[in-house]
């Protein structure tokens, strides 16, 4: 979720290589969030990894959504993900990755988007609202 070039990832070791992450079945996509104060990631995040996720389940292949962090934009990415499998509400999952990940959605930003999203239909809706000329199925 974050770019290789993110302030603070140096510090942290780095970013890691797409292929090695590939090579162990993991899908791959790079979908840059900016890390400014705890952010949401838009639509045309949440749709790009969306379309590798789908992709990823077609392939039976594993998913690995990860930030800087792996507490605020990537638990979202991640919820999302959930809720367009399981129709799920953003609200329930706020509780569940808060209990499974200690610490996760760092922002009062981030907690009222999941809790915006009743399920698949709100986040279908939040898509097609936000991101010009795409209809997500």
């Amino acid at each position: 979720v974050n770019s290789g070039d993110e302030p603070g990832l140096r510090e942290l070791g780095g970013t890691y290589d797409a292929m090695d992450v590939r090579a162990c079945g993991i899908s791959h996509v790079d979908v840059p969030v900016p890390d400014w104060c705890g952010g949401t990631p838009d639509a045309g995040a949440i749709a790009a990894a969306l379309a590798e996720y789908r992709r990823a389940r077609e392939d039976h292949t594993a998913v690995l959504v990860h930030c800087k962090g792996g507490f605020g934009r990537s638990v979202v990415l991640a919820c999302c993900c959930l809720i367009d499998r399981h129709d799920v509400a953003g609200r329930s999952l706020l509780g569940w990755a808060r209990v499974a990940r200690p610490g996760a959605i760092t922002t009062a930003q981030q907690e009222r988007f999941l809790c915006s999203l009743g399920g698949r239909a709100d986040l279908d809706r939040y898509l097609s609202m936000h991101i010009s000329g795409c209809s997500v199925a």
